[in-house]
């Protein structure tokens, strides 16, 4: 076999240049805070739950009543208004 006359080396090459538009774009920086509903309530963070049971009759009365809005947001509600808030 026979040896090369020098030996191997890569080869930067100065020759090329970049597209302008190949330039890679900054990318955005990510947000601290933490993901998720922000409280919107003046009290702050919801921290307690409060559940109940109904019986299957009560559930679908109260399903008809809610015409599609989240039972959560009714039920808290009804307990502000019940508070006097």
């Amino acid at each position: 076999m026979k040896q090369p006359v020098t030996a191997f080396s890569f080869k930067k090459n100065t020759d090329v240049e970049a597209l302008p538009h190949a330039v890679p774009e900054a990318r955005k920086q990510k947000s601290t805070s933490k993901p998720g509903r922000k409280p919107t309530s003046e009290a702050g963070v919801r921290q307690k739950q409060v559940s109940a049971y109904l019986a299957m009759p009560e559930w679908e009365e109260f399903e008809e009543k809610l015409d599609g809005r989240p039972a959560s947001t009714v039920l808290r509600n009804l307990i502000l208004d019940y508070l006097g808030k």
